[in-house]
Formats: C-alpha cells, sequence, structure tokens
C-alpha cells in the first residue's frame, strides 16, 4: 500500500524540493513510467483529491534529462 497524502499540492512541494518529475494515474506519463522505470527507480503515493482518491508517481528528474540529452550518459 503506498503512503497516503492529505492533500494533492504536496505532491508539487515535495518534487520540487527533492529534485523529482511526477506523473498522475490515468495519464500516459504515469503508464509510461510504470512500464519503463525499475521499481528502485521511482515511488507511489496515495493522494486525496477533490474527485477522490489517486496516485502519482514520483522519480527522478535526472531520468527525464537523459531522455532529452542521450549523448550525456
Amino acid at each position: 500500500m503506498p503512503p497516503e497524502i492529505t492533500h494533492h499540492a504536496w505532491v508539487y512541494k515535495y518534487a520540487e524540493q527533492n529534485g523529482l518529475a511526477h506523473a498522475w494515474e490515468g495519464t500516459p506519463a504515469f503508464e509510461k513510467r510504470l512500464r519503463m522505470l525499475a521499481p528502485e527507480q521511482y515511488e507511489i503515493f496515495a493522494v486525496h483529491s477533490r474527485q477522490g482518491m489517486t496516485r502519482v508517481l514520483m522519480f527522478s528528474k535526472a531520468i527525464l534529462q537523459a531522455e532529452e540529452n542521450p549523448s550525456t550518459r
């Protein structure tokens, strides 16, 4: 069971403070990251929102940077 977050705004603050990118459940980005990343490369949180519970997947921004600049790998 993922850790539960009581307010969706926490996601943005936590990601910013920790150099993380995020993808919300129900988006193509969430499904893509879930398929492509190893379990140790991401963390999933359950988040309360106005529409009910959802999940957010958080992973290092360095992964996005490596995808954008493949020559730096």
